[in-house]
């Protein structure tokens, strides 16, 4: 038996957990973000942290605990106890991403963790310069095809989904870009502006100011549909690339051993909270999409994108980190 799941059982044996495997209204929830304040993350979980409290009763607190691109956050709970009370804030890069990038990680990404509730998603956003000649997708696809490995794309870094991201547009439409990372959003979005890459990648919220502006030139998003708060820009679906199809998103997972009632309940209030008024609008602010997927729709879909991811890495020959 794993050794989480014994800890819960003896607990409940003990009479350490209600009969009813509730969370304690008593006690605090910790919703743990593995990265710093103002990520997209962060200001998710702080969007439906009010809403939440009040439906579960239990005080909620948001905490940073960035490092390895989430993994010490992800460490902090899997090692928890799993009684509700601890959560990791996730999202593609911290949960999908991260177990196809590094070889040896102090969990395992699928046996580790249970899959809560998944309540936002955003596309990513393809990008070129405003000076750029190619005004579509296929006008750019049509210049790589013309000078393979020529191109050089930026991302955020080694690793990230919008990097993963553009591998997997490079697969899927038979072009070959060279990879220039960036620390952070910043210094891609002002390299792009220079003409030092030739486009970029990135979450939606971290450039729709810039995309909305016109600073930069938005050639598609990777969402199934357009993004309401950019409108004229297609997804890669229209643009000739109906396979390719890729949203981050914003979602909850806690220990391995769970019992299934907290999950439920969790779940249930996660969903609710993030469908009031207040939380959809702080999340439509920043570009986000209310989604609405419970633990077991969630952990199948979180599960296939791993696999996908998996496979992305290993076909694009993608250097993998320890």
């Amino acid at each position: 038996m794993p050794r989480r799941l014994l800890l819960a059982v003896l607990m409940l044996a003990a009479g350490a957990l209600p009969a009813a495997a509730q969370v304690d209204p008593r006690r605090p929830i910790r919703l743990v973000v593995g990265f710093g304040s103002g990520s997209v993350l962060e200001v998710g979980a702080r969007a439906i942290a009010d809403a939440l409290q009040q439906r579960l009763g239990s005080p909620i607190v948001v905490e940073n605990r960035p490092g390895g691109g989430g993994v010490l956050a992800n460490e902090i709970v899997a090692r928890a106890a799993p009684d509700g009370h601890t959560l990791v804030v996730g999202g593609l890069g911290s949960h999908a991403v991260l177990p196809a990038m590094r070889r040896r990680l102090p969990f395992d990404m699928e046996r580790d963790f249970t899959a809560v509730a998944r309540y936002g998603e955003f596309a990513l956003v393809l990008m070129v310069p405003p000076a750029s000649p190619a005004r579509t997708v296929q006008d750019f696809v049509a210049l790589a095809k013309a000078r393979p490995g020529q191109l050089n794309f930026g991302t955020s870094g080694v690793g990230t989904s919008p990097h993963l991201s553009v591998e997997l547009l490079q697969l899927r439409a038979g072009i070959q870009l060279t990879h220039v990372p960036y620390r952070g959003t910043a210094g891609t979005s002002t390299a792009l502006i220079a003409g030092e890459v030739q486009m970029t990648a990135d979450a939606l919220p971290a450039v729709m100011g810039l995309v909305q502006q016109g600073t930069i030139r938005a050639l598609a998003v990777t969402s199934a549909e357009r993004d309401p708060g950019i409108p004229d820009v297609p997804t890669l679906r229209e643009s000739g690339l109906p396979d390719m199809v890729v949203t981050s998103w914003i979602g909850m997972f806690g220990p391995a051993g769970m019992p299934r009632a907290t999950v439920e309940q969790l779940s249930a209030a996660i969903l609710d909270a993030a469908r009031a008024p207040e939380p959809s609008a702080r999340l439509s602010a920043m570009g986000a999409r209310p989604v609405s997927e419970g633990a077991a729709q969630f952990d199948a879909a979180w599960r296939r994108e791993i696999a996908l991811w998996r496979s992305v890495v290993r076909d694009a020959r993608v250097p993998q980190e320890d």
